[in-house]
């Protein structure tokens, strides 16, 4: 990569000594930093590879690289784990603001006060010019879909620079000076002077150059930095002030922006230099003038953790590309006046190692206050109902006659998995918010109780804690509990144990050594040797423990590990998470305290769920009817075999066949519907002529939507009135499951309770109608295991699931038949490979994406073609919430594109997806 040569002889300055030392924070200390303040960082995207732009006019390359290291996020990484090394320099003609990478990694580009655009590339170490301003260079950007480098200055204006050609490609007027821009691709955000926000599509930039969205920040004070979500969905930008800004640049998404305060004491409000967001996750870093670094999670709103203060300003942060390691920079950004600045130590630039980043289910921090009126609040989805009771009479119902287990929810993102962990084990359990009342608990009637993890601290004020009797039920009653993180500190602290902040946080596996008397007991059942390896995420920890508890288990940094009292009360604590696959032995340690400590008989199955289910579908039907628009998807097709099994006749399937379906889905369905439950009868609609009419020049995803959601209501009416069926007599049938539910609910407080349709994205007012919804208690895995029950064949609960919009929402621009057809025949070809390969019942999800306005040139045949671009997309996940690309054999890929690009006339070019979400969503619209 590097040509022979390294840093040059005097190349870097002295500067003043400096009377404190600003790596308070264990970081890698880089060797020969500049000698005056660091503008910029950039890493390379193919290797480990830095840069910096400084205000010594010189832009400075290292080499970094890491050995095996096991701190986690905040703990040692010293010298030995990092070791940048100097590798060259080249300079500019006064202060360099700004500098980047090309994607392939051998070039860097910078540019500064000389109003020059510079590459320079590093295996052949030869500079040249690619652009020019009128006044100074604030930033630069490689946008590697276009070939360009974009600059932006303080002469008002953007320029497009393709290298090697004299002139800009194209130039765009700001409406002020540049203070701040990123990008990725097609999102560019523009910061300028007076407040103004200028965001630009770019890939539309060539059909029309006006800004996207031209706003004026939230923020009160001037811009000092931006940085684009991962997701592309929006950007964070920060001021002067110490405060940033979480903004959304769809209309559709703005009610998720927020602002909140950052780098402030009680007297003094410093800027916020640098804001980056993590590769992986959805949390980004602050560096500021107080000298700190936060990391924070712009999805849970909450600060995640404050570093140790460096003593000087920080004016620069930056991820490195795998996200393993973030290096900042020590220096001057004028915040503390003039007297400050004189005695300003040399620049620093630091290297901190980040492994086991940040997982936000749990982390017990104490939260920035946020002003109310910053925050604006997340959509609800009015129809989805809250954990604190409403569904109790359906799960006792289903659930008669079995043990359960309540797991009560503290706020972590993953209370779920330990709902799923006990069904697996053959327990029905359920999931409430933490502040379930005592009355609500006694009617559930657990055999035992398991309190999840969560984002507060015990003793910060208005954290949350268990309703007001909750607690002594418990006692009086010796219900079993199990306290997992928080929950654990929750059942410490209520009994007069101490939780304190920890001094290092501790994240990623442990080793738990058990106590030697208390092996293959309690907790331990079942699991062989005297250790096993777990999974924390922590930062508060047990300093003591109540009267009448003991330590069970430690790790080398955590000695209350695993606790459990000794007066006889079943009560345990666990300071890992046994519900992730990490811990070796978290099923097992669930299993003892299901079976072994509540006494539950692992009775739960699907068998036992079908009966009871259909016995309570009549009984709440009675003589109405259930009418039902059936998808052919695993949740719809389950449902409709489900109530159809109950109610016979008076069940009324159909199928709206929009145009936009998979390619002859609408016979196959019926075909395999009427086959698998002979008598079902299912009616197709075709109206996919009013669907392609109405979806005509419609490009913009929610309008999409909007549109087909309305047509489908068109649809729905049609199909009552061809049935002569009353809408009051009748009853709605949906396939809502469990995590639909779940993912409504907060320990902050139930949200509303709507049993029929008000139009809220669904039927009309005046067709009011009561839903029926039989999987609302079972999670994905549980349905797949009903539809086989319910005689189904494999290939129907074992399909990939299709979005309702269907094509529509997987053509990423408007709709019609030709585009339609187009992408219905490539999908049709990669589902036939998948199969034919054995590979489909190895992904979750697949799927092809159109780009109909990302053409191409190709060669087929004698003749130049420029056509469109189609993308595969595969991911793996079990419960889609999550979901990592799925690593297809290259051979299987090469013929899949041979197959698509030689039968579906106009494609010729086939990509593959290789996002995960987060921080990708699964679809693309």
């Amino acid at each position: 990569m590097f040509g022979s040569s390294a840093f040059g002889g005097g190349g870097f300055g002295s500067g003043a000594v400096a009377p404190k030392n600003p790596n308070t924070n264990n970081s890698h200390e880089v060797a020969q930093s500049p000698g005056d303040t660091v503008s910029e960082l950039a890493w390379s995207p193919t290797a480990n590879v830095l840069a910096a732009a400084s205000w010594d006019k010189q832009v400075r390359i290292w080499e970094v690289a890491t050995q095996a290291s096991t701190s986690a996020f905040g703990g040692s990484s010293g010298s030995n784990t990092i070791q940048a090394t100097p590798k060259l320099a080249y300079g500019h003609e006064a202060p360099v603001l700004s500098c980047c990478f090309t994607k392939d990694g051998a070039n860097v580009i910078s540019a500064g006060c000389d109003n020059k655009v510079k590459m320079y590339n590093l295996q052949a170490q030869r500079e040249q010019q690619i652009g020019q301003h009128d006044a100074p260079v604030k930033k630069v950007v490689w946008v590697e879909e276009m070939k360009m480098c974009i600059s932006g200055s303080w002469d008002k204006s953007l320029r497009f620079w393709s290298p090697g050609q004299p002139n800009p490609v194209a130039t765009l007027q700001l409406p002020e000076r540049l203070y701040a821009m990123d990008c990725n691709f097609p999102l560019l955000v523009c910061a300028t002077a007076d407040r103004h926000v200028v965001v630009y599509n770019l890939q539309t930039l060539t059909q029309n150059p006006n800004p996207y969205k031209s706003i004026q920040s939230q923020l009160k004070m001037q811009t000092r930095c931006v940085a684009c979500f991962p997701e592309k969905s929006g950007y964070a930008i920060a001021s002067i002030e110490g405060r940033c800004s979480i903004a959304y640049v769809e209309e559709n998404m703005k009610d998720k922006s927020f602002t909140f305060k950052c780098h402030r004491t009680n007297d003094e409000i410093y800027p916020v230099n640098a804001v980056d967001f993590h590769p992986t996750f959805s949390t980004f870093v602050t560096a500021g003038g107080d000298g700190t670094f936060m990391v924070w999670d712009k999805e849970q709103k909450q600060r995640l953790k404050a570093f140790q203060n460096c003593h000087y300003p920080l004016t620069a942060a930056k991820f490195s590309t795998q996200g393993d390691m973030l290096a900042y920079a020590v220096g001057n950004d004028w915040s503390k006046g003039y007297e400050f600045a004189k005695n300003y130590p040399v620049t620093k630039i630091l290297i901190h190692k980040v492994e086991f980043f940040a997982v936000p289910c749990c982390l017990p921090i104490r939260l920035p206050k946020v002003h109310e009126a910053e925050v604006k609040p997340k959509h609800n989805l009015g129809r989805r109902r809250d954990l604190s009771g409403h569904h109790t009479e359906e799960g006792l119902e289903v659930s008669e006659g079995l043990s359960r287990i309540l797991v009560l929810d503290f706020g972590s993102q993953f209370s779920h998995l330990i709902c799923r962990r006990c069904r697996d084990i053959g327990v029905y359990s359920e999931l409430r918010s933490c502040l379930a009342s005592v009355d609500e608990i006694k009617k559930f009637g657990p055999a035992g109780v398991i309190l999840s993890g969560g984002p507060s601290s015990v003793y910060d004020e208005g954290s949350p804690h268990l309703a007001p009797g909750v607690w002594e039920w418990i006692d009086t009653n010796r219900i079993p509990v199990l306290g997992i993180c928080y929950g654990m500190q929750e059942m410490v602290y209520t009994h007069g144990g101490t939780v304190e902040p920890g001094k290092k946080r501790e994240y990623g596996h442990a080793v738990v050594h058990f106590k030697e008397d208390k092996k293959r007991q309690g907790l331990f059942t079942g699991i062989d040797g005297n250790a096993t390896r777990v999974w924390m995420s922590h930062g508060d920890k047990v300093t003591k423990l109540p009267e009448g508890f003991e330590i069970v288990g430690s790790t080398d940094t955590c000695e209350h590990a695993v606790i459990q009292a000794t007066d006889g009360r079943k009560m345990f604590g666990i300071q890992f998470h046994p519900e992730v696959t990490h811990s070796v032995d978290g099923a097992e340690m669930l299993r003892a305290f299901a079976v072994v400590i509540c006494g539950c008989k692992p009775q739960w199955n699907m068998q036992n769920f079908v009966h009871k289910e259909l016995e309570r579908i009549k009984r709440v039907v009675g003589d109405k009817h259930v009418i039902a628009a059936v998808s052919g998807g695993v949740d719809s097709s389950v449902a409709a075999a489900l109530v159809y099994k109950a109610l016979g006749d008076k069940f009324h399937p159909f199928l709206v066949d929009t145009g936009l379906l998979r390619k002859n889905e609408a016979s196959e369905v019926k075909e395999r519907l009427d086959s698998h439950l002979p008598g079902l009868n299912l009616q197709v609609l075709d109206a996919s002529d009013d669907f392609m009419t109405k979806l005509k020049d419609v490009k913009e995803p929610e309008k999409k939507r909007k549109i087909i959601g309305g047509l489908f209501i068109d649809s729905f009416e049609k199909a009552i009135n061809n049935m002569n069926l009353d809408p009051a007599d009748c009853v709605l049938l949906q396939g809502t499951l469990y995590p639909d539910v779940i993912e409504s609910t907060s320990y902050k407080g139930p949200s509303s309770t709507i049993k029929t349709h008000h139009n809220v994205g669904g039927l009309p007012a005046r067709m009011k109608m009561q839903i029926l919804e039989p999987l609302r208690l079972l999670f994905k895995d549980e349905v797949r295991k009903l539809g086989l029950e319910l005689g189904l064949h494999a290939d129907s609960v074992n399909r990939h699931p299709f979005p309702g919009p269907g094509l529509a929402i997987r053509i990423i621009d408007s709709v019609d038949k030709e585009k339609a057809d187009l992408l219905r025949e490539a999908d049709a070809i990669y589902m036939e490979e998948l199969h034919a390969s054995g590979q489909y019942d190895n992904i979750g999800q697949a799927f092809a994406v159109l780009l109909p306005t990302v053409r191409s040139v190709g060669v087929m045949g004698d003749q130049r073609t420029y056509e469109r671009t189609l993308v595969l997309r595969a991911v793996q996940t079990t419960d889609f919430m999550t979901a990592d690309w799925y690593q297809m054999p290259y051979d299987l890929l090469g013929r899949i594109s041979t197959r698509i690009i030689n039968e579906c006339k106009g494609i010729n070019r086939v990509v593959y997806d290789v996002s995960s979400k987060p921080p990708a969503t699964i679809e693309w619209e």
